[in-house]
């Protein structure tokens, strides 16, 4: 490691993981030892299944699957908004050794196409309101896998068939790895080309949430509430703590944030996860006067930054709750910068630098770096954030990941960030081109080609233009040929792209013409001075 470099690696204490037997082991055990606890409860219907109850299903659904032909890293899809039902086919592929990829429902057909393409699973488990999508991308990508419908259906398997009683059921070993670092789930992301990537998160990153933080016992203690299904990180993520303390995971097919607050009160809600955008939404106008929170004892919230502003706002909608944010990656595994609701200290500083996304965790290394230098950068010195730990990612599915790691083995998030006197952490901004909006990464290179492709179109870069609260709008910056100049509306080129993308891909801020791009010292064009340019009104 270069030694100039290492004087400025920040190292916190390593943490104990237990020599386990991967995933499947684990959870197989945990459903045991809170056989009676309420596993799973449907806020809909009032709905509730035990951890025994979800083991049978597991380990039928499990012996299904290997009848069926599904063995060790074979790849399935679950295809699904949240129910009871999508989790158990979830824990079932830790059961056997398979590899879950679930892919949201609410993607865009061009999304699924791309990612049904890079894992081509064995099997997929898919909603009734998907198939026809599914079905489609298969027939396009010439792929035949097994299709298992969660729900009715005249044509396929049903999950339903699934669950009957097995001769073996009582007899069932779950799959024991020999290597905690071997893919345990693939967890989509998206990197700085814009294609999304499956990242392989390990047995061993994975269960290492079981002991990385410290609040985990408020969170997982009762009954957790979080909107996000099995495509995002914190889904994922949130699935071993629930095992492990035995909690009541509150599933919810849709997601009316009003009634968020009445669901705290009629279900007891002890922990509640949600995304950035959906804590904007949930806090709009304060809390409701008939809202009873009394119940909650933590919130967490996260996946895009947050404001100094907004943190103080959110804090004073839930005066009594641990208030839980912070920085995190589905490359390493979910959050790696928080602060400690478990340290006096902690609680104190969360409310004298509102502004920070809190202090490193045990189990990582972590360096600013500036990105063009590559020099380790000091406290109040803004630069790349970078990580290092056992709990990363392995790569990226059936991808080279060898660029994402610099040459001292450390994990380059893309993100500006600097950390103070007391190393806590600040973000500034992303390296990445990738913009977010409501939490959904958006390409601007898959809105560009579409932009480059009609015919007036000379050259053109999409930006995002900062919104309060929904993170990143889209804007398409448009150099015109001469032969469209004064033919062409902006309405028009808006409409074309947006009438090919999806609903969160849309071209939001519209579209702006100009006559020249910035350009960098090597010719090529700045989307950094573009934006600049285009928020200070000079284009």
């Amino acid at each position: 490691m270069n030694e100039e470099n290492n004087k400025n690696i920040i190292s916190v204490p390593s943490i104990l993981v237990p020599k386990l037997k991967g995933v499947g082991s684990t959870f197989f055990n945990q459903m045991l030892e809170h056989k009676t606890k309420i596993a799973h409860t449907d806020i809909d219907t009032g709905r509730t299944e035990t951890y025994e109850c979800i083991l049978q299903k597991t380990i039928r659904t499990s012996l299904a699957m290997r009848s069926k032909g599904i063995k060790p890293n074979d790849v399935i899809t679950i295809c699904s908004h949240t129910s009871m039902d999508c989790f158990i086919p979830f824990y079932a592929s830790f059961f056997i050794g398979a590899i879950s990829a679930s892919i949201d429902p609410k993607l865009p057909q061009s999304d699924i196409v791309h990612l049904l393409k890079l894992v081509s699973p064995k099997m997929i488990f898919v909603i009734p309101e998907s198939i026809e999508v599914i079905e489609e991308t298969l027939q396009e990508l010439n792929m035949n896998a097994q299709i298992v419908v969660i729900g009715k259906t005249n044509k396929y398997l049903s999950f339903s068939e699934f669950l009957l009683p097995h001769p073996e059921e009582n007899k069932f070993i779950p799959y024991e790895v020999t290597n905690l670092k071997d893919t345990s789930v693939i967890v989509f992301s998206s990197g700085s080309t814009g294609l999304p990537k499956g990242v392989c998160l390990t047995h061993y990153g994975l269960l290492g949430l079981l002991y990385q933080l410290r609040y985990a016992d408020l969170l997982f203690e009762t009954s957790i509430l979080t909107y996000a299904n099995l495509y995002w990180i914190s889904a994922v993520a949130f699935t071993p703590g629930c095992m492990k303390y035995g909690a009541n995971r509150l599933i919810a097919s849709g997601c009316d944030l009003h009634e968020t607050w009445a669901i705290i009160k009629k279900y007891k809600v002890g922990g509640l996860f949600l995304n950035t955008f959906q804590m904007i939404e949930m806090c709009k106008n304060g809390r409701p006067e008939e809202a009873d929170i009394s119940s909650l004892r933590i919130v967490v919230y996260g996946g895009a930054p947050t404001t100094k502003e907004q943190n103080i706002y959110f804090q004073s909608c839930f005066p009594e709750a641990v208030m839980q944010y912070g920085y995190g990656q589905t490359e390493a595994t979910g959050t790696i910068i928080t602060f400690d609701p478990m340290d006096p200290r902690d609680l104190k500083l969360m409310k004298e630098k509102p502004a920070s996304v809190g202090r490193p965790i045990p189990g990582y290394l972590y360096k600013i770096v500036d990105p063009d230098t590559e020099k380790s950068l000091g406290p109040n010195q803004e630069g790349e954030i970078r990580i290092k730990s056992d709990f990363l990612m392995n790569g990226y599915y059936k991808m080279d990941s060898f660029d994402v790691w610099d040459s001292d083995g450390f994990f380059k998030t893309g993100d500006i960030a600097y950390y103070d006197e007391d190393y806590f952490f600040f973000i500034v901004d992303r390296i990445k081109e990738l913009l977010k909006y409501q939490m959904w990464h958006i390409s601007p290179v898959k809105l560009e080609t579409i932009l480059h492709a009609h015919p007036a179109v000379h050259a053109c870069i999409v930006i995002g233009v900062p919104h309060e609260i929904d993170g990143d709008h889209p804007m398409g910056v448009v150099i015109l040929k001469d032969s469209a100049a004064g033919t062409v509306k902006e309405e028009e080129l808006q409409k074309y792209v947006d009438d090919q993308v999806g609903y969160h891909q849309k071209l939001r801020a519209g579209i702006r013409f100009i006559k020249k791009f910035p350009l960098t010292a090597s010719g090529k064009i700045s989307r950094v001075q573009t934006k600049r340019d285009i928020l200070e009104g000079k284009l």
